[in-house]
């Protein structure tokens, strides 16, 4: 039967891992290998990532062209259906003067034909 080892302290420092489990990072040649291959896979995402990020950014900046031509095509349809509405105004009013302007075109007709009978 082992000895049984008495309870640690909660703030008593963890004790070590296993030896198999430790990283072997003794010497310069495994760090200096295993910072390689971080670097060539950092550098394959990176390359990956900034594809889809180009392609993402070329989609943003066409959309934002899109809007942007838009927002001054629809600003310009403003202005054009304002003028016609005003001139639509002016034209009604006009259509609407006209039995008044008629009513007066008589009157001084009926006095021209009234002075050429005297």
């Amino acid at each position: 039967p082992e000895p049984q080892r008495p309870p640690a302290a909660p703030h008593a420092a963890p004790e070590a891992a296993p030896a198999s489990l430790q990283l072997r990072l003794n010497t310069w040649a495994e760090k200096s290998t295993l910072v390689g291959s971080l670097r060539v896979f950092e550098e394959r995402r990176r390359r990956v990532f900034e594809e889809r990020f180009n392609a993402n950014e070329t989609y943003w900046r066409a959309l934002r062209e899109i809007l942007d031509d838009s927002l001054a095509e629809n600003s310009k349809l403003l202005t054009i259906l304002e003028l016609q509405v005003a001139a639509e105004k002016e034209h009604a009013g006009a259509l609407l003067s006209l039995p008044a302007r008629v009513r007066m075109m008589e009157t001084v007709s009926n006095e021209k034909k009234a002075e050429v009978i005297v």
